[in-house]
């Protein structure tokens, strides 16, 4: 089949968004599909236009044999959501343009990736031209998240945006998810039962060797290493981490680690200073490619999220990747995330938004360290035979053939 991907972002950007599609697209075209992809002009690593795209629409390329087509992205000046908008919409629009002008003869499908959701509506808008089908792959649910962190206040844009949901998924031969939340959420909104599918992010076990958990007993000298990778946003609730850590400024066999960059960066900062803690370490984000190396600094791999009851269908990825390298989890997000951390005996939960139990989780380890390598091996066991690219990947391409074929 000739395929098209639409994502915002693809290679070389470093997220791990992008690197998840390229590795999409590798699984398609080694399944023998002829795959194009439309995406936007890298900038996210740097966060300024990249000179070889300067004064260009279009850019094209071919990376391991799949051809790419960079469409003409504005780069945000600051991280303002109008900024953002920006980025989104013209990354939205020129895709349609690109599809039109570049994408030449018949394609027999469309795989678009949202965030950001205008990539909805450029799908929609390219099954039209080309008068092909589309899958709708959802990481987030959008409006709803941009309602739930406060974006998003107009009754009447709301409404707008979610009749607009609606639409784009019933206009979808098919609708992927992170976790059985999200489909339930797709068949609440029209989808049918048999044209959605629940592909969890997955991880490649060959970028994320398992590492071999500590078995000694933290000491102030050699400390129980925590660490947190990732995006320092809003919806992470860092704060919390922070008010942990203060409960624990007298423990001298605990540290922490956070790896990464975000809006609420800044004040992560303030507030660590201001509390005079030395027991946190902040540290710049790195590549994709590079977080296992960082992550061996580490014993204990931390996801947290606020508490709401959006995220409760939500799975964050870093949630697999702690697990493949054999990391114990405290997992700070309720509900599906819970669910896998605990059923797989790969960590342990403390609730959301709440230092003090974040404390009591960690002295738990502390009391009982003998449970940190069983927690690894659980974890590691679990990536290999639930949550691994070469599973998941084989997932995601048979949901792809079945719903494209004639």
């Amino acid at each position: 089949m000739r395929l098209l991907i639409l994502s915002s972002l693809f290679h070389p950007e470093p997220t791990a968004n992008a690197v998840r599609i390229s590795e999409l697209a590798q699984v398609l075209q080694q399944a023998g599909h002829e795959i194009t992809v439309l995406t936007g002009f890298p900038y996210y690593r740097n966060q300024t236009p990249d000179p070889d795209f300067a004064g260009k629409t279009f850019v094209e390329r071919v990376w391991n044999g799949i051809r790419i087509i960079h469409c003409y992205t504005y780069v945000a000046r600051n991280r303002s959501l109008v900024e953002r908008l920006k980025t989104f919409q013209s990354f939205a629009l020129s895709s349609i343009l690109g599809a039109k002008k570049r994408c030449h003869g018949s394609f027999d499908g469309i795989v678009a990736i949202s965030p950001p959701f205008f990539t909805c509506f450029s799908a929609l808008a390219i099954s039209r031209i080309k008068h092909v089908p589309y899958i709708l792959d959802i990481q987030d649910l959008y409006p709803e998240t941009a309602i739930h962190l406060g974006y998003l206040r107009s009754p009447l844009l709301k409404k707008l945006l979610e009749a607009s949901e609606k639409l784009v998924y019933r206009k979808a031969c098919g609708v992927i998810g992170i976790s059985e939340g999200f489909s339930q959420h797709f068949q609440k909104a029209g989808v049918s039962p048999l044209a959605t599918g629940v592909i969890p992010s997955w991880v490649d076990l060959k970028v994320f060797p398992y590492q071999v958990c500590r078995h000694d007993p933290p000491t102030q000298q050699r400390p129980l290493v925590l660490g947190f990778f990732g995006n320092h946003g809003l919806a992470q609730g860092l704060e919390m981490l922070i008010g942990g850590m203060v409960l624990l400024k007298n423990e001298p066999r605990v540290r922490l680690l956070m790896i990464g960059d975000g809006v609420a960066k800044p004040d992560l900062l303030i507030r660590a200073q201001r509390a005079g803690l030395t027991n946190i370490e902040f540290a710049p984000p790195c590549r994709h490619d590079e977080v296992a190396d960082r992550l061996r600094e580490i014993d204990v791999g931390i996801v947290h999220l606020r508490k709401n009851p959006l995220y409760k269908i939500t799975v964050p990825c870093k949630t697999y990747e702690y697990m493949a390298l054999g990391k114990p989890v405290l997992i700070g997000v309720d509900g599906e995330a819970r669910t896998i951390v605990e059923n797989h005996r790969a960590g342990l939960f403390f609730e959301p938004e709440n230092p003090a139990d974040f404390a009591r989780a960690v002295r738990d380890l502390l009391i009982l360290p003998a449970r940190l390598p069983i927690l690894s091996k659980s974890g590691r066991n679990a990536a290999e035979t639930e949550y691994s690219q070469v599973i998941l990947g084989q997932k995601y391409r048979s949901f792809v053939e079945e719903r494209f074929s004639p």
